[in-house]
C-alpha cells in the first residue's frame, strides 16, 4: 500500500490517467487530491464524478470547489466563472437534477484539510495555506504562503493553489522549510505532480 498527494487538476482527466497508470495506482493505495479538481479545463464534472465514484481517492476542499457550491446555491456566478467555472457549468447542466444534487452533496462534505501520519513524518494536507484558525474556509483555501512561513512545529503543510512557477522557474514540486507545494501548473503551461509520501518519491506527467 502505497500514499499518493495529488493537486489542481483542472478538469485535466487525460493527465490524471496517464498519471494513474504511471504510479500503478490501485485498490490497495490512497491517493488525497488537494482541492480544484474543477474549472478551466474541459472534463471537470467527468473527472469530479470518477472520483467520487473511487473508494481510496480523497478530494480536499479547494478554492474551486468552494466557489462552485456556493456559485449554484447562490446563482451568483460572477467570482466562479472569472475563475473558469463557466466549462464547469456547461457540464454540469447536462446532468439530471438528482446527478446534480448529488454532485453538490459531495461538494459539501468535502473536508478543509486532512492530517495524516507517514513513517514518523505529520502532514497537513490543505488547499491554500494553513492559517491559526481553522474553521475560516475562505482564509484557508485563498491563502497563499511565503516560502519563509512557518506553520507547524510538529508537522509539514502540503499545498497546492499556488503555481510552483511563483516560487521557482521549474515546474516541479517546490519544497520550503515547513511546506510543500505541489501545484506543478497542469492546466496552465507546467505538469501534473504527484508525490509518493511512503518514500518521497515525484512523478510527473
Amino acid at each position: 500500500m502505497a500514499t499518493y498527494v495529488m493537486s489542481d487538476l483542472h478538469g485535466c482527466r487525460k493527465e490524471f490517467k496517464k498519471m494513474l497508470e504511471k504510479i500503478n495506482f490501485s485498490q490497495e493505495d490512497q491517493l488525497y487530491i488537494i482541492g480544484d479538481v474543477v474549472d478551466r479545463g474541459r472534463q471537470n464534472i467527468l473527472l469530479l464524478k470518477e472520483i467520487m465514484e473511487t473508494p481510496n481517492i480523497t478530494l480536499i476542499l479547494g478554492n474551486h470547489e468552494l466557489m462552485m457550491r456556493e456559485a449554484l446555491d447562490s446563482d451568483d456566478y460572477d467570482l466562479w466563472f472569472y475563475n473558469g467555472g463557466i466549462f464547469t457549468l456547461k457540464e454540469y447542466q447536462k446532468l439530471s437534477s438528482a446527478e446534480q444534487q448529488k454532485i453538490l452533496d459531495f461538494l459539501y462534505s468535502l473536508p478543509l484539510f486532512i492530517d495524516l501520519t507517514i513513517g514518523d513524518r505529520n502532514y497537513r494536507l490543505i488547499h491554500g495555506a494553513p492559517l491559526e484558525d481553522e474553521t475560516d474556509i475562505e482564509g484557508n483555501v485563498w491563502e497563499r504562503p511565503e516560502p519563509e512561513d512557518i506553520f507547524f512545529a510538529d508537522r509539514t503543510a502540503i499545498i497546492g493553489h499556488t503555481p510552483t512557477r511563483c516560487y521557482t522557474e521549474e515546474d516541479r514540486i517546490f519544497y520550503a522549510e515547513n511546506f510543500i507545494d505541489i501545484d506543478c501548473g497542469c492546466v496552465y503551461y507546467g505538469a501534473l505532480a504527484c508525490l509518493r509520501l511512503d518514500d518521497m518519491t515525484e512523478f510527473y506527467v
